[in-house]
């Protein structure tokens, strides 16, 4: 029945290290479980959050390779924990894409950041505007990509759709085009060669939910078309591929 699938999915979630997740019908049953109670799991608590949220608040500040590891372990040990946190990859990328910073390793467009005077009751105050997307930190957004790719496709693109792996997609489309409309394509080029292999990766191993969704809009820019025109816009995608993009 439907309540044992259910009980295994919970019981993995409090006692991950005790499941023998080794067992390919067990890992069968936590995946379909997973994606039939995407709501439910979201919502419930693992002993692992609180590990992999640490890990994740330090690839934000300062990625590094040994970091870059240990996540894609964890990633092929537990990637239903680490799909649960799509929606904390998804913050760290778009709070990194609207800061102004000359740190280390941080691409900058010379007006990610400007000045602009604005007029209140009690005068005149200046004010920095800032460009979502105008500036980003390379290492962090090719450094999550890669912790993707180190995840089941079987995960990533079945359940994984139901836990913000879009809203992750859409934000490094948003990035590139972005900066494609500045005229920086040359900043993301590192980032577009690993995203385009985890694009195919989706392609190959869900033909019918990327056909849907390059048919979908991106969330608040639906002004810059459906997603298979900006795949190609920016080659994202290649010849072969194009040509199977409905």
């Amino acid at each position: 029945g439907q309540i044992i699938p259910v009980a295994l999915l919970r019981l993995y979630a409090y006692f991950p290290s005790l499941m023998a997740l080794n067992d390919p019908k067990l890992r069968g049953i936590l995946l379909d479980a997973a994606g039939e109670n995407a709501s439910k799991w979201l919502e419930w608590r693992s002993p692992l959050d609180s590990q992999l949220s640490e890990m994740i608040k330090n690839l934000s500040v300062n990625p590094h390779q040994r970091l870059l590891q240990s996540m894609s372990d964890f990633s092929k040990c537990h990637p239903l924990v680490v799909a649960r946190h799509f929606g904390t990859l998804v913050h760290i990328l778009d709070d990194d894409a609207s800061a102004c910073s000359e740190r280390r390793g941080r691409v900058n467009e010379k007006s990610s950041c400007e000045f602009a005077t604005a007029k209140v009751e009690l005068g005149s105050i200046r004010i920095t505007v800032r460009h979502w997307g105008y500036s980003f930190t390379e290492t962090v957004w090719t450094s999550v990509i890669e912790i993707l790719m180190a995840l089941p496709s079987e995960v990533m693109f079945t359940c994984g759709q139901k836990m913000g792996l879009m809203k992750l997609l859409a934000i490094y489309l948003k990035l590139i085009f972005t900066q494609k409309q500045i005229n920086c394509e040359e900043n993301t080029s590192r980032i577009k060669e690993k995203l385009s292999k985890l694009l195919h990766a989706f392609q190959a191993s869900n033909k019918q939910s990327w056909e849907n969704w390059v048919e979908c809009k991106l969330p608040e820019i639906e002004t810059w078309g459906k997603i298979k025109e900006i795949l190609l816009e920016c080659q994202l995608i290649s010849d072969t591929v194009k040509q199977q993009v409905p």
